[in-house]
């Protein structure tokens, strides 16, 4: 994705690299293009634990974790026209599925949003 969005033509990003992981959101890399879309990356790949990792010059907003589209506590996408799409550990789910996994209770929590095992 972060290469689709350099052969749009809005030219060269500005590259921002952490010497280590960010202390809240976990990246290491920050690309801004003159536009205002802006991506946050660890080791180059859509990565970052407070807040959206992508957002383009829309407004349009996106969660990952370590690449796949990720959110536990709302919407993984989220379009300017209010349009919004739930994912877990790179599945898109409907609401009513993302409101039965997302309580801590249900059973197979720790099997759904363990993102290294599979």
């Amino acid at each position: 994705m972060v290469d689709m969005v350099h052969d749009s033509g809005l030219g060269r990003p500005k590259i921002v690299r952490l010497e280590g992981p960010h202390q809240y959101g976990g990246y290491n890399e920050v690309r801004t293009w003159v536009n205002g879309t802006t991506c946050y990356l660890l080791d180059g790949q859509f990565h970052r634990l407070d807040g959206p990792a992508f957002v383009d010059a829309e407004g349009n907003r996106t969660w990952h974790r370590h690449g796949r589209e990720h959110r536990v506590d709302g919407p993984a996408v989220e379009f300017t026209d209010g349009l919004v799409e739930f994912w877990v550990n790179g599945r898109q789910v409907d609401e009513h599925q993302f409101r039965g996994i997302t309580r801590v209770h249900r059973p197979g929590w720790r099997r759904l949003f363990d993102w290294k095992r599979q």
